[in-house]
């Protein structure tokens, strides 16, 4: 699988992160384990999807249409952030999919806006404890270093004021 969803917030705060290729039969795997996730959190839940290091979405209009209808199941998601390059098309289609949704949707340039986001929108998430994960070796296969995060860095979690730091 191209993607990791975890807890990064337990109940609270989803995490997923992409890498590579992704199918249309992944993505329809991916919103069966969000809205698993989902019936087991505590709403308002935010979910976070990093896709820096996704390469291509191999979706037809069709396809594409069917996965904004499946967002309907999403009961208790609250705001949708994408970590993604800041380029026009990704931005369109965060707010189209914001709009047909009627879920709050943003577009950020990197995890940490992400997570400050977050704590602006909800500030009972500023002392949270967040548990970064390390992105699992498997997602990584194929995936060009400048996008890789560096293993021996370790899982970074936050602080009480809020820094990212890394924990080793």
């Amino acid at each position: 699988m191209p993607y990791q969803v975890v807890w990064i917030v337990p109940q609270r705060v989803i995490l997923t992160t992409f890498t590579g290729v992704v199918s249309a039969a992944e993505l329809q795997g991916f919103v069966v384990e969000i809205v698993t996730k989902l019936r087991d959190g505590q709403p308002p839940i935010y979910h976070i999807s990093n896709s820096l290091a996704m390469g291509k979405v191999e979706l037809s209009f069709k396809a594409v249409l069917e996965l904004v209808k499946s967002v309907s199941q999403f009961h208790g998601l609250k705001v949708q952030i994408d970590v993604n390059h800041p380029r026009a098309f990704n931005t369109f289609m965060a707010s189209a999919a914001s709009q047909l949704t009627r879920l709050e949707a943003h577009t950020v340039p990197t995890l940490a806006e992400a997570i400050a986001l977050l704590k602006r929108i909800d500030t009972s998430l500023e002392t949270a404890n967040w548990e970064m994960p390390a992105v699992e070796p498997a997602l990584l296969a194929g995936v060009a270093e400048d996008v890789a995060p560096n293993p021996s860095q370790g899982a970074t979690s936050n602080t009480p004021n809020g820094d990212l730091r890394s924990a080793r």
